[in-house]
């Protein structure tokens, strides 16, 4: 299990041609499975590629391995992951409902399976100030009713 915070900021090496492919800006998600469906690689030269998660080949302390720089695909020329990439960026931030109709905070991060890309848990947040109180929770994927560009929302409170 990888968490988000892990991950972003991380650079990319292909293992074939030891080439540094960028740093990993965000992740694309698909909303309807949540699920990590790939990694959005900024080069040095800002342009933005999206390696897909199974074309990783280790996810190392200090670096990610991918397996060729011909693996990655330009996302000019993916319409069919356009809401995957746009979700990927709007999830940290995502206000987080009750069932029941209560703000119970926002995802600040999430877990997510290195090899399917499964969403585990999402890491949550009430706030600067609530979270210095009380700490992020963390809330597994069985507490999850819905999940949409508006908002998470949940079964019941998560304590």
């Amino acid at each position: 299990m990888i968490k988000h915070d892990e991950i972003v900021g991380m650079p990319v090496l292909s293992t074939q041609e030891g080439k540094d492919l960028g740093r990993i800006s965000r992740m694309a998600i698909d909303l309807k499975e949540g699920q990590v469906v790939g990694f959005l690689i900024e080069d040095k030269n800002g342009r933005e590629m999206l390696l897909p998660i199974g074309n990783v080949d280790t996810y190392g302390k200090d670096v990610i391995m991918a397996a060729s720089e011909s693996d990655l695909r330009n996302i000019d020329d993916l319409a069919e992951m356009a809401a995957a990439i746009e979700f990927g960026g709007k999830i940290i931030g995502l206000k987080i409902i009750t069932k029941e109709g209560e703000n119970f905070g926002e995802i600040a991060s999430f877990c997510f399976d290195e090899k399917s890309g499964l969403i585990t848990h999402y890491v949550t947040s009430r706030g600067v100030l609530n979270g210095l109180i009380h700490g992020e929770g963390l809330l597994p994927r069985e507490g999850v009713w819905a999940l949409s560009l508006d908002a998470l929302v949940v079964t019941k409170k998560i304590c």
